[in-house]
């Protein structure tokens, strides 16, 4: 929610925290370091309403004293009863944040080499990806989950898929902070003026990546800086209302694309202004061939696109209580939805093409078939549905491959002559899964895959096995080149 009582409460500075390290923290009065709050006026650090309520007596004790911040960085606020969003004209809440941040990071720095076994060496990918002609470094860090800010499991779920990707997340923990640099702050501004930004969202995304990615004495990162940034930009992000998880993607990758062109970051791969991480990992090419029936010409177009959208084909919509063994011939393969989306259709009266060689609306055929193949392939399964005035969702199980996903069958027949087998070879490494019956309801939760699978349920990460993800009814799929 906007809290009106920051302006008024929040006094603490960087400075005061110069030698605050939020993993040490523990409440004053009982000494517990369970669930700890630090005021935002004065310091002071309390435990939870939920371990013994010492923050709020302290609240209740001092009246203006009353927002808090804990130890994942989510902001609270005793007056307004709710978890704060906003910030200050001068960013108070968030130079706090950064200055914690700041200061576990150096912790983490100083402890080097004398981590225990205790902590996990994952390997974010099956295969380290090439993308550079070197290989990524195989890092070592904590596995974290997210803390759920009220209903964002949609945005939780997609910001672990992505974190999993390597390239991805060694690029945005790498990029110099904004903060760091004011030259390509202003910069950033300028190129996005009018854009409701002086948010960027590369910089906060770069902070959750960081977050993931290191120590803390918590099993939980909050991105409330980053859904604070979110909503600022698009205001049907506000509030405590389920998102879809997909429409959630497309949408930050888009902005990151976009932010990362006005920034005129450093090329990434091939020279091209319009080139950046995102279309570099992302970025495939479908051909879209129409046929007229008439005069037999072909219209060939090539877009570009970073997901596909598949649909569920009709056949198996009904069929979805039927048994899930491997013999049972009637299950929907992913294979099927990509066979689907790629097969020849004849176009209906109310979709007639305009032929340009008849020179008027003519009956036709329409197929896509992929041109070039992504680094990274995101499938979206199309699971909800308009049906009168609600949207229904579609509850069929797809089985998957987890690894060796063929993408020859459905490329263009010039592009499979010059694809090497192994450029189009796909194995699994993350899956958001939705559960529950609505659009507007449910929960996300998503498997990855870091030297064994994982299961991010916000902020509960456990180990997971591979026939669990298997029998997932999985929503978007995440698959590596080999």
């Amino acid at each position: 929610m906007e809290c009106p009582h920051i302006e008024e409460s929040v006094k603490l500075t960087p400075a005061d925290l110069k030698n605050s390290n939020c993993s040490d923290w523990g409440c004053g009065e009982c000494q517990t370091k369970e669930s700890p709050w630090i005021c935002l006026s004065c310091g002071k650090i309390r435990c939870g309403r939920y371990v013994k309520g010492h923050a709020k007596d302290h609240y209740e004790e001092l009246n203006q004293h009353c927002i808090c911040l804990d130890s994942a960085f989510a902001v609270y606020c005793y007056a307004c009863d709710e978890y704060v969003i906003n910030d200050s004209e001068d960013n108070k809440i968030q130079k706090v944040r950064d200055c914690l941040q700041s200061n576990l990071e150096s912790q983490a720095d100083e402890n080097d080499g004398k981590r225990s076994c205790e902590h996990i060496c994952i390997e974010p990918l099956r295969k380290t990806i090439r993308i550079d002609g070197e290989k990524g470094s195989t890092s070592v860090y904590q596995v974290l989950g997210l803390k759920n800010l009220g209903n964002t499991c949609y945005l939780n779920a997609i910001l672990q898929s992505l974190s999993n990707i390597d390239p991805f997340c060694r690029y945005f923990k790498t990029f110099r902070s904004l903060t760091d640099s004011d030259t390509r702050k202003e910069k950033h501004a300028h190129n996005t003026r009018g854009q409701n930004d002086n948010v960027c969202i590369v910089d906060e995304l770069r902070k959750v990546l960081a977050g993931l990615g290191g120590f803390s004495g918590s099993p939980f990162y909050s991105p409330n800086s980053f859904l604070t940034a979110i909503c600022k930009l698009i205001p049907r992000f506000r509030g405590y209302h389920q998102q879809d998880a997909h429409e959630f993607m497309r949408y930050l990758l888009d902005r990151l694309h976009t932010e990362l062109c006005n920034m005129r970051s450093p090329y990434y791969g091939d020279k091209q202004v319009s080139n950046t991480i995102v279309t570099t990992l992302f970025r495939g090419l479908l051909l879209n061939e129409v046929n007229c029936l008439v005069c037999g010409i072909d219209s060939r177009k090539t877009d570009s696109f970073l997901d596909l959208s598949l649909d569920i084909p009709s056949e198996f919509i009904s069929r979805r209580n039927k048994s899930l063994s491997d013999n049972d011939i009637s299950i929907c393969k992913l294979t099927d939805c990509l066979s689907s989306f790629t097969e020849l259709e004849r176009l209906e009266d109310s979709e007639l093409y305009y032929c340009s060689n008849c020179t008027k609306k003519q009956l036709s055929t329409k197929q896509l078939r992929i041109k070039s193949l992504p680094r990274i392939l995101c499938l979206h399964l199309k699971r909800f549905r308009w049906s009168s005035c609600i949207r229904k969702k579609l509850d069929t199980y797809v089985e998957f491959p987890m690894v060796g996903l063929d993408m020859t069958p459905y490329l263009t027949p010039k592009k499979v002559k010059h694809t090497s087998n192994d450029r189009s070879i796909y194995d699994l490494i993350a899956v958001v899964e939705h559960h529950g019956s609505g659009y507007g309801s449910g929960h996300y939760t998503a498997y990855a895959y870091k030297n064994g699978w994982y299961h991010f349920n916000d902020s509960t990460v456990s180990v997971a096995k591979e026939e669990h993800v298997m029998k997932c009814k999985a929503y978007i799929l995440f698959y590596v080149q080999t």
